[in-house]
Parts: C-alpha cells; sequence; structure tokens
C-alpha cells in the first residue's frame, strides 16, 4: 500500500526544526495522480519538503533507455491512451447500459 494515499498526514515539526521533510520515492509511480499525491506528501499545509525517486535500473529494464523524462512521458502517453479508449469504447456502453436501465 502507498503510505501517501489520500488523507495521511505526516507529522513534520520536528523536521521543519532542522530543514524540511524529504520522502524518496523508490518506484515510479504508475500515473500523474499518484505522483502528485507521493510528492506533494513533503510540504503540506505551507511547511517546506523536497521529494526524490530513486530508481532500480533493473525494474527499467524494458525501457528503452534510462532517461527518467522520457519514461515519464512514455507513461502519460500511455495512460492518455487508455484513458481515450475508455471513452470511446467503455463509456459509450456504460451510457448504453444506463439508459436501457432506465427505461426498464
Amino acid at each position: 500500500t502507498n503510505l501517501s494515499e489520500r488523507d495521511t498526514d505526516i507529522k513534520t515539526d520536528e523536521f521543519q526544526k532542522h530543514g524540511s521533510l524529504l520522502v524518496i520515492v523508490k518506484f515510479m509511480p504508475p500515473n500523474k495522480h499518484v505522483e502528485q499525491q507521493t510528492f506533494g506528501r513533503t510540504s503540506r499545509q505551507g511547511k517546506r519538503g523536497t521529494s526524490q525517486r530513486i530508481l532500480n535500473a533493473i525494474n527499467l529494464a524494458h525501457y528503452a533507455d534510462f532517461d527518467i523524462q522520457k519514461i515519464t512521458e512514455l507513461r502519460d502517453k500511455i495512460e492518455a491512451n487508455i484513458l481515450s479508449d475508455f471513452e470511446q469504447r467503455e463509456l459509450q456502453i456504460i451510457t448504453l447500459a444506463d439508459e436501457i436501465f432506465t427505461k426498464f
């Protein structure tokens, strides 16, 4: 389970006395939402904080190269395609099923 799930509020008062909280992300977030949620744990409510991804190259072997910017762009492109496919196919089916359900 991702420790940075919604409503997780890490108490950082002690860290703030000495600098800030550093969140180390040791996985490639599966989508932009999870990435923003994870990185956002560091600087909530106006407090200071930083985050850093530390990834194992073995876990990235299926990518053409290890450029994190390219990997992130590819991930975002794949996510956009999945959402587009959903809108074009699944949403129509759901809408049709809803219309049929309403009639009966």
